[in-house]
């Protein structure tokens, strides 16, 4: 794993799955598996707000292709990320979280898109950047507001 100025966790996200739905876990989902563990893929509720939340969703985790999700602080977008990664082919892979106010400015281009050897004295070869990482994955990147143009 490369070091890296901004802050990112990571994490494998898991399903049990719903059989009803195939690999894709439904609202009547429980909140923790067998051992009593919190389920982080979760998506809880029987608004039709969140039935449609959830029917767009997993058509999302069914797709390879990138989603983009917006909505105001507090709306949980990071649960869904992971509801999405976990119930389609990306939970193969890892799930990234990045920071974007933790990146200093000087250096928000070589975290999102990689930089050649040489570049930067500090990174003596090539740096592979957030979203080259984690192609075929989930990259959810936080404060996306402070990046700078």
């Amino acid at each position: 794993m490369s070091t890296m100025t901004g802050i990112r966790e990571t994490a494998r996200a898991t399903t049990d799955g719903d059989p009803k739905l195939g690999s894709v876990p439904g609202p009547e989902a429980i909140q923790s598996d067998a051992a009593g563990r919190r389920r982080e893929d979760r998506i809880v509720g029987a608004s039709e707000a969140t039935r449609r939340l959830i029917a767009q969703a997993t058509a999302a985790a069914r797709s390879d292709q990138p989603v983009w999700l917006l909505g105001p602080p507090g709306s949980d977008r990071e649960l869904v990320a992971r509801a999405i990664h976990s119930w389609g082919s990306r939970a193969e892979r890892e799930l990234e979280t990045l920071s974007c106010a933790a990146v200093p400015e000087a250096l928000q281009a070589r975290e999102l898109f990689g930089c050649a050897a040489g570049v930067y004295p500090a990174v003596p070869g090539e740096y592979v950047g957030a979203l080259e990482r984690n192609a075929g994955s989930t990259l959810v990147l936080l404060d996306v507001d402070a990046l700078r143009s």
